[in-house]
């Protein structure tokens, strides 16, 4: 049994210590060291619960690992995905939780909690202990999917922003504690016949959590550098930053003429739109139309994304190069990556969603009007 206390103070304590080393590290891995450590406690309490047994109510303030760990990767992602340092009062309500659980167990151990037949006390302590940890998690989950929608207005390639294992934090977290719900439910209706074998059911739960985490963590290192957060989406020095106050204004028909002029004259002179690593940004700065401007007029004029105008131009590209015979001498592959995508599947995808049919078949057709 203590076989599964070890692994994982083992596993966690490499994952602290490969974070702790890094020569520049940021909030962000402050936060995830800080969540690391939070597990660490929570496993520890209960090895040490379990070995001195007579001590328990001493050892019962492990409870504060679940709302204090889940307040750890909500300020992870956040500092990851966005520049704004969050305030004060968000800050105290993240921590809330941990404090209200701390509260409870100071008044009463965690053993007499889970044991008690007060339905308001132990409905009370897992709300906070549990129910709002997990509001943080999906609140982080549903912050993530819209940044990552975000970038299509933003972003021309996407193929490099790897949030995998962010989503794998986050799902994995969710399904942990369901897990831990689901043992403490499983003890209340007797199926789980006491304390002890519940503690190391849910340490076997954490056991797999950690080596998803270690995985996903340890083998994808450069997942940690690819996230992209909205300080890349409007770097300092860009057009963005610079823009007058008539660019947050509502483009009148003569103001959008003069922008679509702009525009186009760009794109047709300097074909910025076979830079694979193209952004709204730098468009905006080689046009010299304002960052809002300019995501307006895509939005409301053109109807689309960024990701999906500049997509567009890539493929009427390629269209191009196809009629004139460039697939007589060069591969299909290699004449997309000089229109600007970024991979195959990249091209695929973005070909079939705009001519629907796959850009062999359009090939072979030799329809190329």
């Amino acid at each position: 049994m203590q076989t599964i206390y070890i692994i994982n103070l083992s596993i966690l304590s490499i994952l602290v210590f490969l974070l702790a080393i890094k020569s520049k590290k940021t909030d962000a891995d402050k936060y995830l060291i800080a969540f690391f450590i939070c597990i660490i406690f929570g496993v520890f309490n209960d090895v040490l619960a379990l070995m001195l047994p007579q001590y328990k109510t001493v050892f019962s303030f492990g409870g504060i690992a679940v709302p204090l760990g889940a307040a750890f990767i909500f300020l992870y992602i956040d500092a990851l995905i966005s520049h704004k340092t969050l305030q004060l009062y968000s800050r105290i309500l993240v921590f809330l939780p941990t404090v209200i659980v701390l509260v409870f167990l100071f008044f009463n151990s965690e053993y007499y909690i889970v044991s008690s037949n007060n339905m308001l006390l132990i409905t009370g302590y897992f709300l906070f202990k549990m129910g709002m940890p997990l509001v943080f998690i999906i609140l982080s989950s549903y912050r993530l999917r819209q940044h990552k929608k975000g970038l299509k207005n933003e972003f021309s390639y996407t193929e490099n922003i790897d949030f995998k294992w962010l989503k794998v934090l986050i799902d994995s977290s969710l399904i942990l504690l369901a897990i831990a719900f689901l043992s403490f439910t499983l003890y209340r209706f007797n199926i789980i016949t006491s304390l002890t074998i519940l503690v190391y059911f849910t340490n076997i739960a954490l056991f797999i959590f950690i080596l998803f985490l270690a995985f996903y963590g340890i083998k994808n290192t450069h997942t940690f550098r690819d996230i992209i957060s909205e300080s890349d989406l409007h770097p300092e020095g860009s057009s963005s930053s610079r823009e007058v106050s008539g660019a947050t204004e509502i483009l009148n028909e003569f103001v959008k003429k003069h922008v679509i002029e702009k525009l186009e004259s760009t794109i047709d002179s300097e074909k910025p739109y076979l830079s694979e690593k193209l952004t709204i940004s730098k468009l905006s700065m080689l046009s010299n139309i304002p960052h809002k401007q300019l995501s307006q007029l895509l939005n409301n004029h053109y109807k689309k994304t960024f990701f999906d105008y500049i997509n567009t131009l890539r493929i009427d590209e390629f269209n191009k190069r196809i009629k004139q015979g460039d697939n007589q001498k060069f591969t299909i592959l290699s004449i997309a990556y000089d229109c600007g995508f970024s991979s195959k599947s990249a091209f695929n995808r973005a070909y079939k969603k705009h001519v629907g049919v796959p850009p062999s078949a359009f090939v072979k057709s030799g329809t190329f009007s």
